[in-house]
C-alpha cells in the first residue's frame, strides 16, 4: 500500500529534478565563457553551481526568477544561498507545498520593450 502511495511523489520528484536541470543546464549554456561549441560538463543534482558550472550571483539571481516562473512558486530568500540543484529541490517542494502561488496565475515575463517604456515614463 505504501508503494502506491510513493510512486506519485517520486514521480512528481523525478518530474521537478528533470525540469531544474534542464533550466540550470539552459542557464549554464548561456552563461558559459568557453569557446563555441565547447561541451557542457555534465549536470547532476550535486553541481556547484558556481563551482562546476560557472553561475556567479548574478546567474543565480536569474536562475531563482526563472525557477519562480517555471514552477509558479515563490522561492524563500535563502534559496540564493542554495549551492546545487539538490539545495533547491527542497524549496520549490516548500513554496508548492505551502502553497506560496498555488491560486496565481502564472506572472507575465518582462519584455525588452517594456522596460525601455517603463525607462520612458520616469
Amino acid at each position: 500500500m505504501s508503494d502506491s502511495q510513493g510512486e506519485p511523489n517520486a514521480a512528481a520528484s523525478e518530474g521537478v529534478e528533470t525540469r531544474l536541470l534542464t533550466l540550470i543546464a539552459r542557464l549554464s549554456a548561456e552563461v558559459r565563457s568557453g569557446p563555441p561549441g565547447q561541451a557542457l560538463p555534465p549536470i547532476t543534482l550535486d553541481s556547484h553551481l558556481e563551482r562546476d558550472l560557472g553561475l556567479d550571483s548574478l546567474a543565480r539571481a536569474e536562475l531563482l526568477t526563472r525557477i519562480d516562473t517555471a514552477f509558479n512558486v515563490t522561492l524563500p530568500e535563502d534559496a540564493f544561498h542554495a549551492d546545487s540543484a539538490r539545495a533547491l529541490m527542497p524549496l520549490i517542494g516548500m513554496a508548492d507545498m505551502y502553497g506560496d502561488a498555488v491560486d496565481r496565475p502564472p506572472r507575465p515575463l518582462l519584455r525588452a520593450s517594456d522596460r525601455s517604456c517603463e525607462a520612458d515614463q520616469r
